[in-house]
């Protein structure tokens, strides 16, 4: 199954020592919306010819646009859907959400 990595962020809370990104604060500001993520993937399935793929959507922390990651896996429900996290923002709403729709998560 062919794999798109989609950066939706660079905000993130920890602002871990060793995290580049927390030393460049214009980036913070930097996302992209729930339409916009849509696209990306459309496009992406477009290219390649499929009907359904694996989304890793990553970022900063992308817990914080959890309401955008819904719109998106609602849109495209049949796809498999991976998240970058550290899980500090995780919470049983979340969980019970994702669970539904069998999203794998990746602790970073």
């Amino acid at each position: 199954m062919q794999t798109l990595k989609l950066h939706i962020n660079y905000a993130c809370p920890l602002k871990c020592r060793y995290c580049v990104q927390r030393e460049d604060p214009n980036l913070w500001s930097l996302e992209i919306t729930a339409e916009q993520m849509i696209q990306k993937v459309q496009d992406f399935m477009d290219h390649c010819g499929i009907d359904k793929c694996r989304v890793n959507i990553s970022g900063g922390e992308p817990l914080l646009k959890y309401s955008d990651i819904q719109k998106l896996i609602e849109h495209f429900p049949d796809n498999e859907y991976e998240i970058s996290t550290s899980g500090y923002l995780l919470n049983r709403e979340m969980a019970q959400w994702f669970s539904y729709y069998n999203v794998y998560y990746i602790f970073l």
